[in-house]
């Protein structure tokens, strides 16, 4: 099913994840329960599949999994799916957090201290937090 962006502010973003029930591991996902949207496929079902993994450190993301960051003002958000990490507005597919950055901008960083993941309270964590 094609997907849409919406925007919404800081609080509003938080107040959704913090309605978040198990197995619900994206926005899609928290707001088709709330709205009572049928589903053909079971949300559990996608939930349980790595959507992207980085061996070396130990990461995984869950399919539809979705991660964000803000560079000069502008927010930017990538959702794991299929072993890539797909931009929402342009759907970029990229292999690496730093291949991710670079379709961004230029400039050299760690990209695991720029991208977060939102955790089910509705708070946001450095992805980097994530490595073993």
């Amino acid at each position: 099913m094609p997907k849409r962006t919406i925007e919404v502010d800081t609080d509003v973003y938080a107040a959704i994840w913090a309605d978040r029930k198990p197995g619900e591991d994206n926005e899609d996902q928290i707001l088709a329960r709330k709205y009572a949207v049928s589903r053909t496929v079971p949300v559990t079902a996608k939930s349980d599949r790595v959507g992207w993994a980085d061996p070396r450190h130990g990461v995984e993301l869950k399919e539809g999994q979705q991660i964000f960051r803000t560079y000069k003002g502008k927010e930017y958000r990538a959702r794991a799916s299929d072993g890539h990490l797909i931009r929402m507005d342009n759907g970029v597919k990229c292999n690496s957090l730093n291949q991710l950055s670079r379709t961004i901008h230029s400039n050299v960083e760690n990209a695991w201290n720029n991208w977060y993941v939102a955790l089910p309270d509705g708070q946001r964590q450095l992805i980097t937090g994530l490595r073993k």
